[in-house]
């Protein structure tokens, strides 16, 4: 039948009839979909090159049923049913149409294709346009019908990074990289209404465990850098770092960024409690929630799993016990800030029981209470430490120990020599001791 229809439409010229018979193809359900599929963009030419003679079938049901249906050929049907439009001299339909199209299709590929018609419509349309002004006197009017076709052409073209954008979003909507070149162009474009809109739909839209080219926190950390760039610190960058906070991100690395973040801004500002109290509440509150629900997990499990009852537990209680550059930020301020040596041992010695305790965490602590003349309390902090570390990380905790022994019992050899001989024997790398 579709080489019947053919036959129609370039021996006989009768294309209505040709529309016809191929119109029965596509409805016909015992039809193989190849066949389905040829007859439909056959039918779709023959209604694009001659309007007129297929007034017995409702075109744009026909070509917009293949949209749904052909799914693969959506840029070349959206743009068969703009040229039905134009051939029939209604443009303002036909741009409607490349309108919906640039809106709704799902791949680069159909986008580059509709858009790039779209833009040679536009063109030719103000082509004309300036053809019959050279031939005629023109008026005012004119003038502006003029101007504002080159306007539209221009915003068309102005218009698609983000279109483009917005095909890729459709595509996935949790892709990270995505989301923040669009809020670019249009901070570049000074449109901060709209670029605002981008960020709180993007940390919506995003899921932390889907998310891809990036990760999720970014968008928030964007957001609050958003604000502060515009003076809005105090009031909006804080909301939306707090809410940050409260997210359930993929890794832990991602909420220490944010509270890193936070951190090091109030800092900047000159807000030293506030840092010193988010940084508290980073690293200590979530505890108790972590103490609570560990408790329930081993009742509930029969193998005493320490990794997957981590996981089993919110992501601010596994911060709290396991990130090791939150609980660094955290000491430094307490050492810095906090004013209360008993305070900041008490820090130092929780982080030294969750096993968080970097080397240059644990020499910090030794220095800072072998300055207050605690000598034997810090060097006990060095023991543990070296206790703790694998033997890989302690090297430099003996060389540092040795030092302050030294620099302590310079006089009295006999109490730094079996410190010594121990850092010999039990030093795999005891060539550098």
């Amino acid at each position: 039948r579709i080489e019947f229809a053919e036959y129609l439409a370039t021996k006989a010229n009768k294309i209505g009839a040709a529309a016809a018979v191929l119109a029965q193809v596509i409805e016909d359900q015992d039809d193989q979909v190849s066949n389905k599929h040829k007859a439909w963009l056959r039918l779709c030419d023959l209604c694009c090159q001659a309007p007129s003679k297929v007034d017995c079938i409702n075109v744009d049901a026909v070509i917009r049923g293949g949209l749904r249906r052909f799914t693969h050929d959506c840029g070349l049907l959206w743009c068969k049913l703009a040229d039905f439009y134009i051939r029939s001299g209604a443009f303002e339909m036909a741009r409607d149409v490349y309108e919906e199209a640039v809106n709704s299709v799902m791949s680069v590929k159909d986008f580059s294709i509709v858009f790039d018609k779209y833009a040679k419509f536009e063109e030719a349309l103000l082509a004309a346009k300036i053809q019959a002004a050279d031939d005629d006197d023109v008026d005012d009017d004119e003038v502006h019908d003029l101007d504002l076709r080159l306007a539209r052409l221009e915003e068309l073209i102005k218009r698609r990074p983000l279109l483009l954008s917005a095909v890729i979003l459709r595509q996935n909507p949790h892709n990270v990289a995505e989301w923040l070149a669009r809020a670019k162009i249009y901070e570049d474009n000074n449109e901060d209404a709209k670029a605002l809109e981008t960020y709180a739909d993007a940390v919506k839209s995003v899921d932390p465990i889907q998310a891809v080219n990036g990760r999720s926190h970014s968008l928030w950390l964007a957001l609050a850098d958003f604000y502060i760039r515009r003076n809005h610190f105090e009031v909006d960058a804080r909301v939306v770092l707090r809410e940050a906070t409260k997210q359930s991100f993929r890794t832990v690395d991602d909420l220490a960024s944010v509270f890193c973040f936070w951190i090091e801004r109030e800092l900047s500002f000159g807000h030293y409690d506030e840092a010193l109290e988010i940084a508290r509440d980073a690293v200590l509150r979530p505890l108790t929630e972590y103490s609570a629900a560990s408790q329930l997990s081993k009742k509930k499990r029969k193998h005493n799993d320490e990794n997957s009852e981590i996981k089993a537990i919110s992501i601010q209680a596994r911060l709290a016990r396991t990130s090791t550059k939150v609980w660094g930020l955290y000491l430094d301020l307490e050492e810095s800030l906090g004013g209360s040596l008993s305070v900041t041992r008490a820090a130092y010695d929780r982080a030294l029981e969750l096993k968080v305790a970097s080397p240059q965490m644990i020499i910090n602590y030794a220095h800072l209470l072998i300055e207050k003349n605690y000598f034997e309390d810090g060097f006990r902090v060095y023991e543990r430490g070296i206790a703790l570390l694998e033997p890989a990380f302690v090297t430099h905790l003996w060389l540092n120990y040795a030092r302050d022994l030294v620099t302590r019992f310079s006089n009295t050899k006999k109490r730094a020599n079996p410190r010594f001989f121990r850092a010999l024997f039990n030093q795999d790398r005891s060539s550098t001791i």
